[in-house]
């Protein structure tokens, strides 16, 4: 359990960045979506992880999907700016 604790630790903290009460968060999602993708394929060339690579390609895969679909809209560009105003 303690083997599989480190790379579910991953998609928590990236849920995280979702998550806000007083802040939009969009502009989190992008590179959480990166930073986990990198985490699980990291754990997947350990030989500890061997058993779990399926699953880890599997979540790489879908995590590919929504990262895709981000460039279908501008609205992740839009958060980055941070709600920019012009006067």
């Amino acid at each position: 359990m303690l083997l599989i604790s480190g790379v579910i630790q991953h998609a928590n903290d990236s849920q995280q960045a979702f998550s806000s009460s007083s802040d939009p968060s969009l502009q989190n999602a992008l590179p959480a979506l990166e930073r986990l993708y990198a985490a699980w394929k990291k754990a997947s060339k350990k030989s500890r992880y061997a058993s779990f690579v399926p699953a880890l390609e599997a979540g790489m895969q879908k995590l590919d999907q929504y990262y895709n679909r981000s460039a279908q809209s501008d609205a992740h560009i839009m958060a980055m700016g941070k709600f920019t105003i012009l006067a």
